[in-house]
């Protein structure tokens, strides 16, 4: 049974992430570290890149990347765009994202999963 759906959200100013599984039902991620996220902010729904789910939010000048084996949550500070990450989507082992920090100044960004996981 494949996975149909991840989203991205907010729980009592947090970041929140669900799945929806196969057979139609949303479960919240457990071990998400905690993560500062305002009621405006623009949230990318979180993509299966390399095994893992990877979701990406500003930070700063940087970006915070973060990956879920199971319920273990990896947290990894990239330099690369910035601003808000407003969509991401995986080809092969590539993670394209999209950032800016307003509508007429947003990039179409790429890493390879070696760039990102090493």
């Amino acid at each position: 049974a494949g996975v149909a759906c991840d989203a991205a959200g907010r729980v009592d100013g947090r970041l929140a992430l669900w799945r929806l599984d196969a057979g139609g039902s949303w479960t919240e991620a457990t071990g998400l570290p905690a993560i500062a996220v305002g009621d405006t902010d623009p949230l990318a729904a979180p993509v299966e890149f390399g095994g893992a789910r990877t979701t990406v939010l500003p930070d700063g000048d940087d970006l915070t990347l973060l990956r879920a084996e199971g319920d273990r949550w990896t947290v990894r500070r990239v330099t690369g765009p910035t601003g808000r990450v407003t969509a991401l989507a995986v080809a092969g082992n590539v993670l394209y994202l999209v950032a800016g920090p307003d509508a007429d100044h947003r990039g179409l960004w790429r890493a390879d999963l070696s760039a990102l996981t090493g």
